[in-house]
């Protein structure tokens, strides 16, 4: 009895055990089923949840116009999710979102930043119109309205507002229209030049550009444009201001144009035709130009007295109108390309040839009323220039910035010069000479150069530039050859300082430069410490003081190095010295400057000490030859000073 009961147990139990390991069994398929259930059902919820948008549209609260190239940053908890810029219709989007909290920055310049919150963030979400009011600059205690002029220590940045825009072509206008200071403007050229010592450098985002680069930016596409007064150490030797032009991001898709001037009293014009293609990270665009000058009434006069040792001969000559000759077409392709912000490569090749062939020019010369001889005169001069710029920019999160530019030249010249002279007195033998000269020119500069901010008034700029230049010209005199070479290094290392305290900002820049060459058997080398000092002090709004100091070296050319015998009549001729050195320029400009609304004057004292500057020298007479010898030399120094008032005011409101 007892022994079946146990039994029963046993078998209750394993029937027990086989139920529990059949409903484990169960439940765990169970599981994975309801699992796959729910991975089947909640996956897609997911993925959409990770495809969130956040979109919308930018306008200028004032006019209420769209604005393309605005720079917005979305970020969370602190952290940057992603940088996109509006297109050319002002909209933007954000895409593949997660749900959540996130604040959107939107920023332009010459506007007031602007920011934007999204709170819980589930589905898509689209922003009313984002408005953005025109920013009021406060710098060195100058407040101006930003589509004015915002001062700096060595700089004005100008940001044309829309009915400058709209009342301007092309760049070049834009720049006329503004009122840029100490730059004259050629209405009928459609060209500009500086009013003070130098040339004018002209960057497009950085890139160096032409004049004519201007007529192929469409206003609209101009972010702000920097007139740099007193150009420091990064921008090289000879230039009075530098022109920065920066342009919005997203232009047009493409762009066509060109521009025709004619002169109406004489075979005097050119043309230019540009096209330009964008996309959302690539430009290219294609450049023809071409200018012509056929102009009639050329005239030379010459009154000249040469002493010989035993006689004085003294003369006029007055030239028959002539005709002048001269092509210039030209060929430019760019492309750059966005890596993404603050990065892009830029590529630029450039071909132009320079043909000059004026007609024949006759003169008669006369002593003492009576007629003495006549003069025939043939010229033509060929340039072709070839060039390869390749520059690359990139910005990093800091707000710094490295840039890298190579660039590769070749100039091929070729010169001839005939002459004949006639006498209409007895006792003188007809004279006759030719002159030939070809060269041939190629140089390779290196730059790179980093731009660290070191706070929000400080900054420091380091940089290299590097050249390397092979120049080799024949000259060919009535038929007997003169070669000559000119092999020359040069390495520039710079460094520039920039901060402000209150009314006061400076820049301080020092490079050291290293010179070496070898003109023909002649080998020679030069170091140089070349500082720059830019001082500005605001007195108010409208009046600030500006002092600049420079030292700069000042090479001379091949041909004055060059020792041979260049004719400039029968009885003169230039002959060059492979003695000259380059000299220093000591360099201090002193200008009291005004500037309110649309009203500009300017009082400056320029003063300039040059040390050793090559000059020429005394005549020397040649018995043997009969002529007269014209050369230079390092000699001396002298002082160069003007005081100048430069005033400026617009007279139409409309612009």
């Amino acid at each position: 009895m007892k022994v079946t009961v146990f039994l029963n147990k046993i078998e209750l139990t394993l029937k027990e055990y086989k139920t529990s390991e059949f409903i484990v069994t169960n439940c765990r398929k169970l599981n994975k089923r309801i699992l796959f259930l729910l991975l089947v059902v909640l996956f897609p919820l997911y993925i959409f949840s990770q495809n969130i948008t956040i979109s919308g549209k930018v306008l200028n609260a004032e006019n209420k116009e769209i604005m393309p190239g605005v720079n917005i940053r979305l970020c969370q908890k602190d952290s940057l999710v992603s940088v996109i810029h509006t297109d050319k219709k002002g909209e933007f989007c954000f895409r593949h979102l997660r749900s959540g909290d996130y604040l959107l920055e939107f920023s332009s310049l010459g506007f007031n930043n602007l920011q934007s919150a999204v709170i819980g963030l589930s589905k898509d979400y689209k922003l009313n119109d984002v408005l953005m009011e025109p920013a009021s600059y406060q710098l060195d205690e100058v407040v101006v309205a930003a589509e004015n002029v915002r001062q700096g220590v060595d700089r004005l940045t100008f940001f044309p507002n829309e009915k400058i825009r709209q009342s301007s072509q092309d760049a070049l206008d834009v720049m006329r229209l503004l009122n840029l200071p100490d730059l004259k403007f050629d209405i009928v050229n459609h060209s500009f030049m500086s009013l003070k010592n130098g040339s004018v450098q002209i960057r497009i985002n950085g890139v160096i550009a032409s004049q004519t680069d201007l007529i192929a930016i469409q206003p609209q596409d101009i972010a702000n444009i920097e007139y740099i007064t007193n150009p420091g150490v990064i921008y090289g030797d000879g230039v009075a201001a530098v022109v920065l032009i920066k342009t919005r991001k997203n232009m047009s898709n493409w762009q066509i144009g060109g521009r025709v001037s004619q002169s109406l009293s004489a075979l005097i014009g050119s043309q230019y035709a540009y096209f330009n293609l964008n996309f959302s990270h690539d430009h290219f665009s294609l450049k023809l130009s071409d200018s012509y000058n056929y102009a009639n009434g050329i005239y030379s006069y010459i009154d000249k007295q040469l002493h010989y040792p035993t006689r004085l001969l003294a003369f006029k000559s007055i030239g028959s109108s002539s005709k002048q000759r001269l092509l210039n077409p030209a060929l430019q392709f760019d492309f750059t390309h966005s890596f993404k912000e603050n990065r892009f490569l830029s590529i630029k090749t450039f071909f132009d040839l320079n043909r000059s062939y004026p007609a024949t020019a006759v003169s008669t010369s006369s002593i003492a009323g009576q007629s003495f001889y006549d003069d025939y005169s043939s010229k033509k001069d060929k340039v072709r220039n070839a060039a390869l710029d390749v520059y690359f920019s990139n910005g990093f999160s800091n707000g710094s910035e490295i840039v890298a530019d190579l660039r590769a030249t070749y100039i091929h010249t070729d010169y001839q010069q005939k002459y004949y002279k006639k006498y209409n007195q007895s006792g003188y033998n007809n004279y006759e000479s030719t002159y030939f000269a070809t060269g041939q020119h190629r140089s390779l500069i290196g730059e790179i150069k980093y731009q660290l901010p070191l706070s929000k008034q400080y900054s420091l700029v380091i940089g290299s530039r590097n050249e390397l230049s092979s120049t080799r010209n024949d000259y060919t005199i009535d038929h007997l050859g003169n070669p000559s070479s000119l092999d020359f290094f040069n390495t520039y290392n710079y460094s520039e300082f920039s901060g402000r305290l209150r009314n006061f900002s400076y820049t301080i820049g020092a490079g050291f430069a290293f010179y070496k060459l070898k003109n023909d058997n002649l080998h020679r080398h030069y170091t140089y410490f070349r500082p720059k000092l830019s001082l500005r002090y605001a007195f108010s709004k409208e009046w600030s003081l500006q002092y600049y100091l420079g030292i700069n070296p000042n090479e001379p050319e091949l041909a004055l190095l060059s020792n041979v015998k260049q004719p400039i009549s029968e009885y003169e001729v230039r002959v060059g010295n492979p003695n000259l050195k380059p000299y220093q320029a000591y360099t201090n400009q002193l200008a009291l400057n005004f500037i309110k609304h649309k009203t500009y004057l300017s009082l400056s004292t320029y003063l300039q000490y040059n040390s050793s500057p090559y000059l020429e020298n005394q005549v020397l007479y040649d018995s043997y030859s009969e002529q007269f010898i014209y050369s230079m030399s390092n000699q001396g120094h002298f002082l160069h000073s003007q005081t100048r008032l430069y005033g400026s005011q617009k007279l139409f409101s409309n612009v």
